[in-house]
């Protein structure tokens, strides 16, 4: 593929996460995240090279989201957030092709994605609201698992789904 339609198919990527997120503030930002945008998560299984989108588009919403004002946390975010999301986006790259059950894809896919986010956004909110606890911790990191799942679970496998040998070709 060349390199410009790769950062053209990664710009969009981007801008759908951005647009996603920061267009519904209220679900977007908070211990209990329903970010659609986190959907986009589950594209390296699909897509590997849309790492690179999702991560730019979780930045982009961090930051927006801290200009707003409906993210104050979104400039430590922004750093933490991301980094959440390329690693769990770079797990799921490579653990995708070695998954060949349907059940198991759709089992499978989006855990990287709850668990690093619950781990990172879950010590977070809890480091940031001192002093820490591990009550804290697992309060926060159990809220935006559940958000974090609920999302992944449907909107990010619909979308595998959907694009699947249809659209992008692995």
């Amino acid at each position: 593929m060349k390199k410009t339609t790769s950062l053209t198919i990664n710009a969009l990527i981007a801008a759908v996460y951005t647009v996603l997120t920061v267009g519904f503030p209220v679900f977007s930002f908070g211990a209990v995240q329903f970010r659609i945008g986190e959907a986009l998560c589950l594209l390296p299984a699909v897509y590997p090279p849309s790492i690179i989108g999702v991560s730019v588009g979780c930045f982009l919403s961090n930051i927006l989201g801290a200009a707003m004002g409906a993210n104050p946390l979104g400039f430590i975010d922004s750093v933490v957030g991301t980094a959440a999301t390329f690693i769990s986006c770079f797990i799921l790259m490579k653990l995708a092709p070695k998954i060949k059950n349907t059940v198991l894809k759709i089992l499978l896919y989006p855990l990287p994605a709850v668990i690093f986010n619950a781990v990172f956004i879950g010590g977070e909110l809890s480091f940031l609201s001192m002093p820490w606890s591990l009550a804290a911790f697992l309060s926060f990191a159990g809220a935006v698992a559940l958000g974090e799942a609920a999302v992944c679970y449907t909107l990010g496998n619909l979308l595998v789904f959907l694009l699947k040998g249809r659209i992008i070709k692995r």
